[in-house]
């Protein structure tokens, strides 16, 4: 329903990166494969304004593949197809859920997709750097031994994992995320944060809106450029 927590975030997240001139990247899921996968309709029409809007924002329309896809090049070029025709957007960008992946299988299914960014490279216990590296880097297809043409911009911050693995507070958090922001910014890195819209349900998540403005708000004051993984690919590059 609109009017519902998880909904009001959605789209205020978008109006917070949006006021600070920024822009970002959002994952939809379209297929629900498993329990541990959220089931909502792609195609509805409250979601098909929402990839308009935020196209027309600058903002980036991604793929946040089912549980089990991350092994499984089927359901990856379905859940993807299913997201280009319901948004209308080229989706080139992934996310595994859980942050699934098989270094044997996950890259190589990848690029065979046609995705060119993937972001599951990240710790889901810790916040820092998974792979020793807050750069891009291509994925490396180990059963062929070459690279492959997908970049990875890993994970750095995960919200829920600083506020619900590591129970840390809002001001802990915030700290937390500003000193790997300024490791990003020392090593000429990318500093990739993940939010997840259940921002400002204070009963639930206490915190967690204010940890997400303030990282925006902090970024800012280091003139940092916020935007789509897309986009501070090219601009890395």
């Amino acid at each position: 329903m609109p009017g519902d927590p998880d909904t009001r975030a959605l789209k205020r997240i978008k109006m917070e990166v949006g006021r600070r001139g920024g822009a970002a990247t959002y994952f939809f899921k379209t297929a629900a494969r498993g329990p541990k996968d959220v089931r909502y309709a792609p195609d509805s029409s409250f979601l098909q304004e929402q990839y308009l809007d935020l196209r027309n924002a600058g903002f980036e329309v991604a793929l946040h593949p089912s549980y089990h896809a991350y092994n499984h090049g089927l359901y990856l070029r379905e859940e993807r197809d299913a997201l280009r025709r319901a948004s209308g957007a080229d989706v080139t960008t992934a996310r595994m859920h859980f942050l699934r992946f098989d270094s044997l299988a996950t890259a190589r299914l990848l690029h065979e997709t046609g995705f060119r960014i993937d972001s599951s490279l990240g710790f889901a216990t810790h916040e820092g750097f998974l792979r020793g590296t807050c750069q891009p880097f291509l994925l490396y297809d180990l059963s062929n031994d070459e690279p492959l043409k997908v970049w990875e911009l890993p994970l750095a911050v995960m919200e829920s994992t600083l506020f619900n693995r590591r129970h840390l507070n809002a001001m802990q958090a915030i700290d937390r995320s500003t000193e790997i922001m300024r490791t990003c910014q020392k090593y000429n890195g990318i500093f990739v944060g993940l939010w997840h819209n259940i921002l400002w349900d204070e009963s639930d998540c206490p915190g967690w809106g204010e940890h997400f403005t303030t990282c925006l708000d902090r970024a800012g004051s280091e003139e940092a450029l916020v935007t789509s993984l897309r986009s501070a690919l090219e601009s890395w590059k």
